[in-house]
């Protein structure tokens, strides 16, 4: 059937980037599953083939959902993927940084930024998420107060129609995210139970 990839995120998310930048994946083999949590079940019950999933960043530590999902299923880590991590502030297009009310992400996201919020955006909302992907495309239908801005990959601007107005703000130039490629467990094989017959003569 082909590989079959489970990613915590949608299109224009991180955990994209990961999959199609170190396993050369193709679209058609994503499954955006959103959360780790998602990702991690859909692996474990072999819906799934592979997984990627975040297990810590340098900055904001470790993904607390990822661990306290892998500690109740099981998964096989087929390797570690470091994945360099640039954060930009997107907008709806005309609204400039001034009439920003809030800033929406990931809480991974929120941490990776907190020097650069403190300094340019002090006294806005910070408003956890499930994803910064998700976080742009929702505010690009229009779920997000129009003044809201999101903290995502700066191609997910590209994929919503969203606007730029800050790069690269994370508060280390070598802010770096470590993802985890999973696979379902090693299916155990187990030795056919054997029985033996007595015939005994009438």
């Amino acid at each position: 059937m082909g590989r079959r990839i489970a990613i915590a995120g949608i299109r224009g998310s991180f955990s994209e980037g990961a999959a199609l930048a170190h396993l050369g994946a193709t679209p058609s083999e994503l499954r955006y599953a959103v959360t780790p949590s998602r990702a991690i079940m859909m692996v474990a019950t072999r819906y799934a083939t592979h997984g990627i999933v975040p297990l810590q960043n340098s900055l904001g530590g470790m993904v607390r959902d990822t661990v306290q999902t892998l500690a109740r299923y099981e998964c096989q880590v087929e390797t570690m993927l470091p994945v360099r991590v640039e954060q930009s502030l997107l907008v709806r297009l005309g609204v400039t940084i001034d009439e920003i009310t809030a800033v929406v992400s990931h809480p991974q996201a929120l941490a990776q930024c907190q020097g650069y919020l403190d300094r340019a955006l002090p006294t806005v909302v910070r408003q956890r998420y499930a994803d910064t992907a998700l976080a742009a495309r929702d505010l690009a239908q229009g779920k997000l107060p129009p003044t809201t801005a999101v903290l995502a990959p700066a191609r997910a601007a590209v994929i919503y129609g969203l606007t730029v107005v800050a790069e690269a703000i994370q508060d280390s130039a070598t802010n770096t995210t470590t993802f985890l490629l999973i696979r379902p467990p090693v299916r155990k094989v187990t030795a056919p139970r054997s029985a033996t017959i007595a015939v005994w003569p009438r």
